[in-house]
């Protein structure tokens, strides 16, 4: 397939992915900023305790879903073995079946607190539907049916928006009802999922000794990826488990809202990445390496918008949502997460994937999880400072992004070190101005920086702006 077509080809495939991301968008917004305005910070928090929980529920797949998003990145439905897939997802499913009973028995028998154990067997329930959309919708995007793989979506945050909408006009205070129309909505989204990829399946006949074998060698190959997504999470995660061990539910609740303040971007970015992953499998050696440029670039080029976007938000946020002060002041520390996890996810992860350097995204992975892990423990254990704790999570998150970014431009041959520099002087200059000056002065500084930045760089800008124009045609 020529360059072009796979251009057009990527940016369908993103205006799929742009639709269903903004539902989730609109979901996540009403999530973030009605819903800690009914619940009230303590109920909040163990509706975030819920979704922090379900955000780990993938590793009782073992890889399998990674492994099919590996082996058939890139490919056709005529490429597969339907028999063989249907098998594999059978045998697949009954390692989470398994652990969502042992969830269920350990939440019942082990947590006096109500509130924890209604989480944990709602988490235990979560596994079972959340394996099934992993399986089908990993499917659908490593096959490049983008397209198909955002009905599902659409349709799950579409009714969830649906039931929030109820729940608000009913004025509902506590978080139970809140987790029932989420599973509802997931639910129904697993089955949607199952009859979009109908046509791949087909009653097996195979033995089971091939069956075992050929899931097996699958696992092996997502296993890598499944544990680098994992440690990944845990970057983040370690941090939230010490706040909500050392603090309490209600520390946690504001902690997790800065968080999930920040996800909003991130979330935007997998999406893309994930979109982009069966496209750039297809593109040769020197493609690949403009990609990966005009991405870089773009991204950095990006940053400063964030930034100054972040003082209409917080002052906004501060209107609307007087009782979280605290989570608006550790959203500024936390928002250059967005920025390096978003350039490590599209252009790190993805690249790293394409090239198929998964055991080197683990290593990476688990290094940085490691950082994350003795600076809660020496800032939140130890000394008790939750904003030392939150630099510290930034930190590990901007050197896992530099160093994969300059692994891969060595590997290249793309020269990424002018990018790089941009990121961490602009991201010094807002950590700077957000502790010693007001939002109003603050933001007239990003504002001049903005301007710095373009103006610099308005030759790049101009050829992103032309890549991207050829890419529509």
């Amino acid at each position: 397939m020529a360059l072009l077509s796979l251009r057009k080809q990527l940016v369908s495939n993103l205006s799929a992915a742009f639709i269903a991301q903004a539902m989730s968008l609109a979901a996540s917004l009403l999530i973030s900023l009605f819903v800690p305005k009914i619940l009230g910070v303590f109920e909040f928090g163990f509706w975030q305790l819920f979704l922090f929980y379900c955000s780990y529920v993938g590793f009782a797949l073992f890889g399998l879903n990674d492994g099919i998003y590996l082996i058939y990145g890139g490919k056709e439905r005529s490429d597969i073995n339907r028999e063989l897939l249907t098998a594999e997802y059978l045998l697949g499913m009954l390692p989470s079946v398994c652990v969502s009973l042992i969830g269920v028995i350990f939440g019942c028998a082990f947590f006096a607190e109500t509130q924890r154990c209604y989480v944990i067997v709602a988490v235990s329930f979560y596994l079972i539907l959340s394996s099934i959309i992993g399986l089908f919708g990993y499917l659908l995007q490593a096959l490049n049916e983008v397209k198909t793989y955002a009905k599902s979506v659409i349709a799950d945050k579409a009714l969830f928006l649906v039931f929030l909408v109820v729940l608000f006009l009913f004025g509902c205070s506590t978080f139970e009802p809140y987790v029932i129309c989420y599973l509802i909505s997931k639910m129904l989204a697993a089955v949607y999922c199952v009859w979009l990829c109908r046509a791949l399946l087909k009653k097996p006949s195979l033995s089971l000794v091939v069956v075992v074998r050929e899931t097996i060698g699958t696992m092996r190959v997502g296993i890598n990826l499944m544990l680098a997504n994992m440690a990944s999470l845990f970057i983040i995660g370690i941090s939230r488990f010490f706040v909500d061990t050392i603090w309490g539910i209600e520390t946690f609740s504001q902690y997790s809202f800065a968080i999930s303040l920040v996800n909003f971007f991130i979330l935007f970015i997998s999406q893309i990445s994930m979109v982009a992953f069966p496209v750039l499998r297809k593109l040769d050696k020197v493609a690949i390496k403009r990609s990966f440029e005009f991405l870089g670039e773009g991204l950095s080029l990006g940053a400063p918008i964030v930034y100054v976007a972040f003082f209409p938000v917080a002052i906004l946020l501060g209107l609307w949502l007087p009782d979280y002060s605290q989570a608006i002041t550790l959203f500024a520390i936390l928002l250059p997460i967005c920025v390096f996890e978003g350039k490590m996810d599209l252009n790190g992860a993805t690249f790293l994937k394409v090239l198929r350097k998964e055991r080197l995204l683990l290593i990476v992975n688990v290094v940085t999880a490691f950082v994350s892990l003795f600076g809660s423990f020496v800032f939140g254990y130890y000394l008790k400072d939750l904003t030392c704790l939150c630099f510290v999570l930034v930190l590990s998150i901007a050197g896992r992004s530099i160093f994969t970014d300059l692994y891969l431009s060595n590997l290249l041959g793309v020269n990424s070190g002018k990018m790089i520099i941009l990121d961490i002087v602009v991201t010094i200059i807002f950590e700077v101005v957000c502790i010693q000056m007001d939002y109003i002065a603050a933001l007239v500084v990003m504002l001049t920086v903005l301007g710095i930045v373009f103006f610099i760089n308005k030759n790049t800008i101009a050829t992103i702006i032309r890549y991207m124009h050829k890419a529509r045609k």
